[in-house]
């Protein structure tokens, strides 16, 4: 028998972001076309993790949920650079209320903030924050019996319902930076 696993999201799900976000550049990068600023911007954000509050509201629902479908791990899926993987972790390991390691954390790798004209150059491979996760989920699914996931976006927590994985996709009122980032990239890079 598999052990359980839950799957989580960081920003927008136990983390509120939104005021760190807006202090390392927010959309104006992405309005203005300036991608290589929006790439630095991206950097600072990762570093700048320590003044997050927690949002009780996600960290209460998927510990009770832990509890109760006694699940053996917990598991991190975040579309945040692999570059600011230690404060990250520090981040969640004073925040959550369950054990979180280093492999406890799954990031988009840090090829994708150094690279030039990944996000946007026809022909060259762009980061799909749902594709990635998608793509990690079914590799637990391999080991694991992932019994849910949480996640900010209805694009995500759709994909993982695709693959046959209980999905809560958590939007807490005031708390929607992800996806308005997520739409001001859309929108460049569709048009």
């Amino acid at each position: 028998m598999k052990q359980k696993l839950i799957i989580y999201d960081i920003d927008g799900v136990v983390a509120n972001s939104q005021a760190r976000y807006q202090r390392n550049g927010g959309d104006f990068p992405l309005v203005k076309h300036d991608y290589n600023e929006f790439r630095k911007c991206m950097v600072r954000y990762a570093e700048d993790v320590h003044d997050d509050p927690s949002l009780e509201v996600g960290v209460s629902m998927i510990n009770q949920i832990r509890l109760g479908l006694d699940v053996d791990r917990m598991v991190a899926v975040t579309a945040r650079g692999e570059e600011g993987r230690e404060k990250t972790l520090s981040w969640l390991q004073s925040h959550m209320p369950w054990e979180v390691k280093n492999e406890d954390l799954i990031m988009r790798p840090a090829y994708v903030e150094y690279s030039p004209g990944v996000y946007w150059v026809e022909s060259e491979e762009k980061f799909d924050a749902v594709e990635f996760k998608r793509m990690v989920a079914v590799e637990l699914m391999e080991n694991y019996d992932v019994v849910m996931a949480f996640d900010d976006h209805h694009d995500i927590s759709h994909a993982y319902w695709e693959i046959g994985i209980p999905s809560v996709c958590l939007m807490v009122p005031g708390v929607d930076q992800g996806t308005r980032m997520q739409a001001a990239i859309s929108n460049v890079v569709q048009g």
